[in-house]
């Protein structure tokens, strides 16, 4: 078992993060895709047994390194990737309870394999559950899987790279399963709060730029699957309902609003790839 993690100008807990489950895998590919190197945090990375340190040069989007990360598991012989955010940390484990899924079921048809999220997304009953998509941090992927179904997707650079794999996984007759008897926490963006009348609002924020990747390729993924699976641009749809409604609360307000625009019209130019700020 072979895991890669994607890093993006990490603070020092990353150590710790990674600390938690490079005693659970073979082989760890670190793939850096920082703009701001922290030598000192690069060096202990470097240090770490088990651990190939990769520098992307630049950042070059999380589906660029997750696919890097893949082409090293299978150049060294591996079947099972795990990936990991740079941001979470995992229960002693974590990777044995998650794998138990495969011996209980058709390891051939699972194209990855997710734990239960604490944060976001809801469950149903059964030890065993199918889903549409899921997030990236936490996941075993089926590299005969992915050889079969091809890499993530590079051009969309980040925002949606988990969730259109997961849906071509599906599409293809293969399964994202996921396994409710391992939970994880992770939630998207920094938690904030803003008081309303005489209550407060936790809301999780996102850096603006992000939600111009959220709505351009949001709208390019739901036109990809909206035959095969009208659900998940109905889940789109609200969350993006969401993110617009959490802008009176937020810093940034016209930013915010002029990435979104900006976001639907490159996805109507079909423009894709890293935004190029002007």
């Amino acid at each position: 078992m072979a895991g890669t993690v994607v890093l993006y100008n990490p603070a020092d807990d990353v150590l710790d993060n990674i600390a938690s489950y490079i005693n659970q895998v073979d082989k760890l590919y670190i793939i850096d895709n920082s703009v701001q190197y922290n030598d000192t945090i690069r060096g202990k990375l470097e240090q770490l047994s088990k651990t190939i340190y990769i520098n992307h040069d630049g950042n070059k989007g999380i589906a660029a390194a997750l696919n890097t990360g893949a082409q090293c598991a299978l150049d060294d012989g591996f079947e099972f990737l795990l990936t990991m955010d740079q941001d979470t940390i995992v229960a002693e484990n974590f990777v044995a309870d998650l794998m138990a899924a495969f011996t209980q079921n058709n390891p051939d048809l699972i194209g990855i394999l997710a734990p239960r999220y604490t944060e976001g997304l809801k469950h149903g009953a059964g030890r065993f559950q199918n889903v549409l998509f899921t997030m990236t941090s936490g996941n075993i992927l089926n590299l005969s899987v992915y050889k079969k179904i091809g890499p993530f997707l590079s051009e969309l650079f980040i925002d949606h790279v988990d969730h259109e794999y997961c849906l071509r996984i599906n599409r293809q007759g293969y399964k994202v399963l996921q396994n409710n008897d391992v939970a994880i926490g992770h939630r998207p963006g920094t938690l904030k709060n803003s008081k309303m009348f005489s209550s407060y609002l936790n809301f999780s924020s996102h850096a603006p730029i992000r939600l111009y990747y959220f709505c351009r390729n949001g709208f390019y993924v739901c036109k990809l699957y909206q035959k095969d699976f009208p659900d998940f641009a109905r889940a789109f749809l609200t969350l993006l309902f969401k993110e617009i409604v959490k802008i009176p609360f937020e810093e940034s307000k016209l930013k915010r609003i002029r990435m979104i625009i900006r976001g639907y019209i490159d996805y109507k130019k079909k423009k894709l790839g890293p935004l190029v700020q002007q």
